[in-house]
């Protein structure tokens, strides 16, 4: 800004120049009139003071105009380089289509699916193997859950029934008709997809339901497909019900809640094949048991063939068939074990009970490091259902014996401080006795007014440098009012009468206007 204000300076000075000289030259020889006559009456110069100030911002203008040529010219260059990228992957022809109108529509997707000797890799990397010759079978009707380490290519077998890639070798099968004869957008929209992220959009939770359906719906199929989400009663108990606003990502709901409704809205196209790839992964404890249950209940009562991808094993437990992957050794993931989760149970030497007692033990070392307890006994008939609720209880004992920490933990922050006490929870004013909490604040008030003088104490070998900051920040903000008072007398000073006067006027008022245009410099 220092720069802009001494260009200004210039300009002003040199105007002043020009607008004298023009005076002068039009008054000729004569006296010049004096400044309470009648302006109508003055000589009138050739170049006046308007025209002074309309040139001097025009060019200003125009060079702020050509300043901003070179940022731009060089988004200009950078857009140009980024061009031959952008037109290959606009041109660049997808080996597989999801808009095109070829292919099967009359299949019965409602069957078993086959992959047979299926052969893939990822174009990304070609040299790593995902399958190698996989071969398996997901029987119609049933609820399968794939299971397997990192790696082990549970979601690519998802996306490949979305045919969102296809095998490199062999063929899947839906019935007896490969997934390649049947037309993309019948084949997805028999499906329905529940990811681990629940995607919601800023509108109503009836409008975000009726999205999953390919075809209108109605209120009465909004509320069945929810009913099943086990979603219907916390949607019932808003004000606005169904018309009730998600918000920006569904951030007016909870997780738990948003999964449901995503479970809804994958429910209401009434889809032959249902997929939950990892859907309770990224919710807690409280909420992944209320959106199980709303699978498990799910699973029970459709007709669908469900297809489930869990990391956590305790949410698959009641799945008709069970299959194990295995890619440890990295030449193409194998299916290792098919079976119930009682049967694999059953097999203390395979994959399925080691990932168990694995994803167990973790479970138990989890809850001793964040809440003290000791390990519990994990006994080796004990199922994952009955170990989660052992930890559940053991967690809410200990908690309950330390709510008072808890709450003086809360009171170290000033913001609780602020808030009445009425406001706080009946529970824990009961178990925390009023004198305790009453001496704490006072106590917390204290110490932050010797935190205050001992934080002004440490900064005295500094105190030079804040009043040299301070003073700056005054130069710096003083620079705008001080422009602005110069250039009223500017205005003025351009139409007097008198050329001398112009001259002395200019030269007064350019010398603080230079001045101010050195202060950004003295303040930065």
């Amino acid at each position: 800004m220092g720069t802009i204000f001494l260009l200004f300076a210039l300009g002003f000075w040199y105007g002043g120049t020009m607008v004298a000289d023009s005076v002068e030259e039009a008054l000729g020889d004569e006296d010049p009139p004096e400044e309470d006559s009648d302006p109508s009456e003055w000589p009138t110069p050739k170049f006046r003071g308007g025209d002074a100030i309309t040139v001097f911002f025009a060019v200003i203008q125009a060079c702020f105009a050509v300043g901003n040529i070179v940022p731009n010219l060089t988004a200009y260059m950078k857009g140009a380089a980024a061009t031959a990228d952008m037109l290959a992957v606009i041109e660049r022809q997808s080996p597989i289509d999801p808009l095109s109108p070829e292919g099967r529509k009359d299949v019965l997707v409602q069957a078993d699916i086959r992959f047979e000797n299926v052969v893939f890799s990822y174009p990304a990397r070609k040299e790593k193997k995902i399958f190698n010759g996989l071969n398996l079978t997901l029987p119609a009707g049933k609820t399968i859950a794939l299971v397997g380490s990192s790696g082990s290519g549970k979601s690519t077998i998802v996306q490949m029934l979305q045919r969102l890639y296809d095998p490199d070798e062999g063929c899947i099968f839906i019935g007896d008709i490969p997934i390649k004869d049947i037309n993309i957008q019948y084949l997805r929209a028999q499906q329905g997809i529940v990811s681990q992220e629940a995607k919601l959009f800023s509108i109503s939770i009836g409008e975000n339901i009726a999205l999953g359906a390919d075809h209108p719906v109605t209120q009465e199929e909004i509320e069945e497909a929810a009913k099943k989400a086990n979603a219907h009663d916390f949607i019932s108990q808003f004000p606005d019900k169904y018309q009730t606003d998600c918000g920006l990502f569904g951030g007016q709901l909870s997780g738990g809640q948003k999964q449901r409704i995503v479970i809804a809205r994958a429910l209401v196209r009434r889809p032959s094949i249902l997929i939950f790839d990892e859907a309770t992964s990224a919710l807690d404890t409280v909420s992944e048991k209320v959106v199980q249950d709303a699978l498990d209940s799910l699973i029970k009562t459709t007709n669908a063939t469900t297809l489930i991808v869990a990391h956590r094993l305790t949410t698959i437990r009641n799945a008709d068939q069970i299959i194990v992957l295995d890619n440890r050794d990295g030449t193409g993931s194998q299916v290792v074990q098919v079976g119930t989760h009682q049967s694999l149970m059953s097999q203390e030497d395979g994959l399925y009970y080691q990932l168990v007692q694995s994803q167990l033990a973790g479970l138990a070392r989890e809850a001793e490091e964040a809440h003290g307890l000791p390990p519990p006994p994990f006994e080796k008939d004990l199922t994952a259902e009955a170990i989660s609720q052992q930890l559940s209880a053991r967690l809410s004992m200990q908690s309950k014996g330390s709510r008072v920490q808890s709450f003086l933990r809360q009171m170290s922050s000033k913001k609780v401080l602020l808030q009445p006490t009425s406001s706080l929870p009946a529970a824990v004013m009961s178990e925390a006795e009023s004198p305790q909490v009453g001496a704490f604040a006072a106590f917390r008030k204290r110490a932050s007014t010797f935190l205050q003088l001992r934080t002004l104490s440490l900064l005295r070998p500094w105190w030079p440098f804040c009043v040299g900051g301070v003073l700056a920040a005054i130069l710096s903000g003083a620079t705008y009012p001080v422009f602005g008072v110069i250039f009223s007398k500017f205005v003025k000073v351009y139409y007097f009468p008198d050329p001398e006067k112009i001259r002395d006027e200019v030269n007064i008022h350019v010398t603080p206007l230079f001045a101010s245009s050195l202060l950004p410099f003295f303040a930065f």
